[in-house]
């Protein structure tokens, strides 16, 4: 189930839940939501530093 955090996005645009474990320059929002494609059958990446391979996948 997810949980959307009230107000806690960066603008009015963004959003942010809860969840579990920990962020690191090597665990980062990117590197989640590459793992959740690549568990949903997605097209992913190999490594996930910057948002823009992630994004170029569905340009």
């Amino acid at each position: 189930m997810k949980i959307i955090l009230e107000n806690q996005g960066y603008s009015s645009i963004d959003d942010f839940y809860k969840a579990k474990g920990s962020y690191s320059c090597f665990k980062t929002c990117n590197s989640w939501v590459n793992s959740a494609f690549k568990e949903s059958g997605l097209k992913s990446c190999l490594w996930t530093p910057f948002d823009f391979g992630l994004m170029n996948k569905y340009e």
